[in-house]
């Protein structure tokens, strides 16, 4: 059996993720990776140029632990796509390579919950030494 951890609710149940996305793109990684929105917006060619190596999509997606039909666990990632919003309602993840999931941007979908996970236990772990 695997166990499970959601960065984003380390107590359980489902949380927003909060994703850092590379703006360039790994040539070697981007060969394994089902092509889907090259950016955070639907229309990349009328939305504003990124200016910082990383974006963020808020509430884009989120994860919940849960267990497969062979009693493995593991984080399901939901994206949480509207039509209404400007942002894509898919985002370049998903390995061609089957059964593999979302395991090259494993990171890369929670950055923003493991660095402020780390910043909370680093000042809990200060203000107790």
């Amino acid at each position: 059996m695997a166990a499970c951890t959601n960065p984003a609710a380390t107590n359980g149940g489902s949380a927003d993720l909060t994703p850092y996305f590379p703006v360039e793109n790994n040539s070697q990684v981007q060969a394994f990776i089902i092509e889907r929105a090259d950016g955070p917006f639907a229309d990349s060619n009328s939305a504003p140029a990124i200016t910082t190596p990383f974006y963020t999509m808020p509430g884009f997606l989120s994860g919940e632990c849960t267990t497969g039909p062979t009693g493995i666990g593991h984080l399901q990632v939901s994206v949480n796509a509207d039509p209404d919003d400007p942002r894509a309602d898919d985002f370049n993840g998903e390995m061609v390579l089957q059964d593999w999931g979302l395991h090259l941007v494993d990171m890369t979908i929670a950055m923003g919950n493991l660095t402020a996970l780390g910043s909370t236990q680093s000042n809990a772990w200060l203000q107790n030494h």
